[in-house]
């Protein structure tokens, strides 16, 4: 999988670089408008009421569930021929609760049970696009996007013991820059399916949590990250008009 992303990244880059070096043809006119939604929801449940086994039975009797919502919306405005501006805003929640898993690793057990996460994120970005038609071609093209992204999550991971409630809170920020290259293809006259990879990062977080309602902490991360993994990718279907 891993040699498969290198290999059509290094695609991607390498047409992209040949091509633009040539005259651009128009793929997409001055003055057109985009918008495109993309929504996912994955629901997982373990175990149900027998319990389940997994890595060999090193846990055991696991009872768990995992819910995941991802909503994106994007809008765009093309300034000049193939070269667009625009806003997307995302939404990411994250549900995990475990209700009872046992680890068995040797003469050493640990029980797992009523531990419990919930997060949800909200951020926008402001994009700006150029794309470069395949060969000339009204139907495919290329693309570079950079995106300055700004986002705001809450979460909580806790545990309960004897009817108590402990766990901790916390308050995420983070601001990004990022380089994504894609493809685009028209697959009717004004709806197109795009695939994109986030490239490369610039990336600021800082998170502020609260232990119990007692102990305070935060951290700070700052650097540059390449995310060269089909999981990072994003597909959508994008109308222009």
């Amino acid at each position: 999988m891993r040699k498969f992303t290198l290999a059509a990244l290094s695609l991607l880059l390498l047409a992209s670089v040949g091509a633009a070096g040539e005259e651009k043809d128009c793929f997409i006119p001055k003055g057109s408008k985009s918008a495109g939604i993309v929504f996912s929801y994955n629901d997982y449940n373990i175990g149900n009421e027998t319990g389940y086994d997994a890595l060999f039975s090193m846990i055991q009797g696991a009872k768990a569930t995992l819910d995941t919502w991802k909503f994106s919306f994007a809008a765009s405005y093309f300034l000049k021929d193939n070269m667009s501006v625009g806003l997307r805003l995302n939404y990411d929640r994250t549900s995990i609760g475990i209700d009872q898993a046992d680890l068995s690793l040797s003469d050493v057990g640990l029980s797992l049970g009523n531990h419990y996460h919930l997060s949800h994120e909200y951020s926008a970005a402001v994009t700006a696009r150029s794309y470069i038609p395949i060969a000339g071609s009204r139907r495919f093209a290329f693309f570079t996007e950079l995106a300055l992204e700004g986002g705001l999550g809450q979460g909580k991971t806790y545990a309960i013991n004897d009817g108590r409630k402990e766990g901790t809170y916390f308050d995420k920020y983070s601001l990004s820059l990022a380089f994504s290259p894609g493809i685009s293809a028209f697959v009717m006259k004004n709806i197109a399916l795009e695939f994109s990879l986030d490239l490369m990062s610039l990336d600021w977080t800082n998170t502020v949590q609260v232990a119990n309602r007692v102990d305070y902490s935060s951290s700070n991360n700052f650097g540059i990250h390449y995310n060269i993994d089909l999981l990072s990718s994003r597909i959508a279907l994008v109308m222009y008009f």
